[in-house]
């Protein structure tokens, strides 16, 4: 496989983790299925950033999470427990100090705090346009509102691949490349949290560590193949 003109496809995420991202750093195509059931082991709703303490989780509330049949074009938010002012409060305080916050702050603040969205889809494709648009990736999205178990259009199915969600910060390798997270003095550098995480702290610079990463993922079948159930 080569490094440009990858096609992903993948549940709509919230504030998705970087290794969703990464084949995207010189091309490509995502998929997000908004017609899968929400999965309440997934990050649908869910995302890790990174506090002194370590990896804190952020978990939307939704009003039918405990119906799993639910299709996330048609899971509605609920905004009654405060979740978006909880998790804005969170990631102002875990990224505040980072070298970029300031120049994100007012834009995530209106697409969290502010903006009320009627479905988790609309929220998380809000977010993951925003964030492509930051790093200037140059992906195409597309949104996908009808099932296919099999979807040949896409080389990586990321639908159920990342569950349960705290998989990913166990995925990990030795030589995995790292960026200068704020409070990896404390915590050691954790791998895999969400997208944020890579865009507040190298900004501008995040493609850079895209384009690390993939090519890693490339050059190591074992960790490919456990990331992405890919074989190079």
């Amino acid at each position: 496989m080569n490094d440009k003109g990858i096609s992903v496809i993948a549940p709509a995420m919230y504030l998705p983790p970087i290794p969703l991202f990464a084949p995207f750093y010189n091309g490509g195509k995502l998929f997000i299925d908004v017609s899968m059931h929400f999965e309440k082991r997934s990050y649908i709703n869910k995302a890790f950033i990174l506090q002194a303490n370590g990896p804190l989780l952020l978990i939307v509330t939704t009003k039918r999470e405990g119906r799993s049949r639910t299709p996330l074009k048609e899971l509605k938010i609920d905004y009654s427990h405060n979740w978006h002012i909880k998790h804005f409060l969170g990631i102002s305080a875990s990224y505040r100090a980072s070298p970029f916050f300031e120049f994100y702050e007012d834009e995530i603040r209106d697409l969290i705090h502010v903006k009320r969205w009627e479905t988790i889809a609309e929220l998380n494709i809000a977010l993951i346009k925003w964030i492509i648009e930051k790093m200037a990736l140059p992906v195409e999205v597309v949104i996908v509102d009808s099932f296919k178990k099999d979807f040949p259009d896409a080389q990586i199915d990321l639908r159920w691949h990342w569950l349960p969600y705290k998989k990913l910060l166990n995925i990990t390798h030795p030589d995995l490349p790292q960026y200068i997270q704020h409070f990896q003095e404390i915590t050691g550098f954790v791998p895999n949290l969400s997208i944020i995480d890579l865009l507040f702290n190298m900004g501008p610079h995040s493609s850079e560590y895209l384009e690390q990463y993939w090519k890693f993922a490339l050059s190591h079948e074992g960790f490919m193949r456990e990331m992405y159930n890919l074989v190079v």
